[in-house]
């Protein structure tokens, strides 16, 4: 009988190990397997069909002008205008990425296109969570989050001194991310 105590991880292991098995070697190679699919990003079809920085690539609008008290129409438009400049870097390295060689000898160009790629992905995706994520009025965080923070961070006023310290501190971004491992929120 199977062990009915396979933790999270052992599971998305041992999945993860059983689909690069079947993938790698679990069926003889067809001489006339189809090329694959030219990179575009995230599939044009299903959830994000039409949404801002997923298929096609687009700038989604400034939400707001201004947020009295706490961002400027300055402020704003520096942001807004970071992730235009972000934006417009991921679909050059997108449009770079299949001009670069995947042999030995264009690993570096190839690891660098990539590079930015991602930095660029990250840039714009962070940016288009942040606008959509600015409110007018103060939001309280939801009550089923109030208590799994208190457990793991302390009070309120404790947790957002620290991750208003995270935020001076980090290069960019600071963003509070739950963890299934460990069924805890980082910042």
């Amino acid at each position: 009988m199977p062990n009915e105590n396979l933790s999270r991880r052992s599971f998305v292991g041992g999945f993860a190990v059983a689909i690069g098995c079947v993938s790698l070697g679990g069926s003889p190679a067809r001489a006339e397997e189809p090329a694959p699919p030219k990179e575009t990003g995230l599939s044009s079809e299903g959830l994000l069909v039409g949404k801002p920085g997923f298929q096609p690539r687009t700038v989604a609008p400034l939400p707001h002008e201004e947020l009295p008290g706490f961002l400027s129409r300055v402020q704003l438009a520096k942001h807004h205008s970071e992730y235009v400049r972000a934006t417009e870097a991921l679909k050059a390295a997108e449009q770079a990425l299949p001009t670069v060689g995947r042999g030995p000898d264009a690993v570096s160009p190839y690891a660098e296109v990539r590079k930015r790629q991602v930095a660029a992905a990250n840039d714009s995706l962070l940016h288009e969570l942040y606008f959509r994520n600015l409110a007018a009025d103060k939001i309280d965080p939801p009550k089923y989050l109030q208590p799994h923070m208190r457990e793991h961070m302390g009070s309120f006023e404790t947790w957002a001194a620290d991750f208003r310290a995270c935020a001076m501190a980090a290069k960019k971004w600071a963003a509070l991310v739950y963890d299934p491992y460990d069924d805890r929120a980082h910042g």
